[in-house]
């Protein structure tokens, strides 16, 4: 190699006294130069990116929710003498429902008098001995709680609302006065009051069941406290 660049220095000097200009010898020799010893270095070239990508994120999809109906309880289902039972129940709450108004008319809201003790011993005597009376059976007398109720010569079998109606019964004997006696009695038409709306909707409920029979079994027993004692049914 060190032959070829004084043959190149050697031709440069000769060229100088009759040929070409000395910018031209020295453009000559970097050419050559370049040639042999490959001095010029090109840079790698750079790749630009005709267009940026931006990644597209497909969002997740949350599930709509199915919209579904909070189930309703069917409507309850009882045999022919599952209704009749049930019927004679509704006779049997209405009827102590009578007396309670019946019993709230006679003691009024005053004190005690020998008028009202009167009165109300009488309605006492008349409301177990009427016809279709209600009577409390002592089949077990302990412990307490054994006694089953009795209408039209039938036992009757009320549950959940045999308990309601037997104590709606034991507490009219008592009269307003006494320590303890007005909330008892207050309580005690309250609890009535319920049983009867509550048993009236479950018949309500019964496919086919007629509401008439309702009316039938309420009329006559209003009529009768209505006569006797002057009273009608709660609003």
């Amino acid at each position: 190699m060190r032959g070829w660049l004084a043959l190149s220095l050697a031709l440069s000097f000769t060229l100088s006294a009759c040929g070409p200009s000395e910018a031209e010898i020295l453009a000559t020799t970097t050419k050559v130069a370049a040639e042999l010893f490959g001095t010029q270095t090109a840079l790698a070239p750079t790749l630009i990116p005709t267009s940026t990508t931006t990644p597209t994120i497909t969002p997740t999809l949350t599930p709509t929710p199915t919209l579904t109906s909070t189930p309703r309880p069917p409507t309850a289902t009882l045999t022919a003498a599952g209704v009749e039972m049930l019927t004679l129940c509704y006779k049997a709450a209405v009827s102590v429902q009578a007396d309670w108004e019946a019993h709230r008319f006679i003691t009024g809201t005053g004190g005690y008098s020998d008028s009202i003790g009167r009165a109300l011993n009488a309605f006492l005597l008349e409301r177990t001995t009427r016809a279709g009376a209600i009577k409390v059976l002592d089949k077990h007398p302990f412990p307490m709680g054994d006694d089953t109720l009795v209408l039209d010569g039938l036992e009757l079998d009320c549950d959940p609302h045999t308990s309601s109606i037997f104590s709606s019964i034991s507490n009219l004997r008592f009269g307003p006065w006494g320590v303890g006696n007005s909330t008892r009695i207050s309580m005690a038409r309250m609890d009535i009051n319920s049983t009867v709306k509550a048993i009236r909707k479950a018949l309500l409920g019964v496919d086919g069941f007629d509401p008439a029979k309702l009316e039938a079994i309420e009329e006559p027993i209003w009529r009768h406290v209505q006569n006797r004692y002057g009273v009608t049914p709660p609003g």
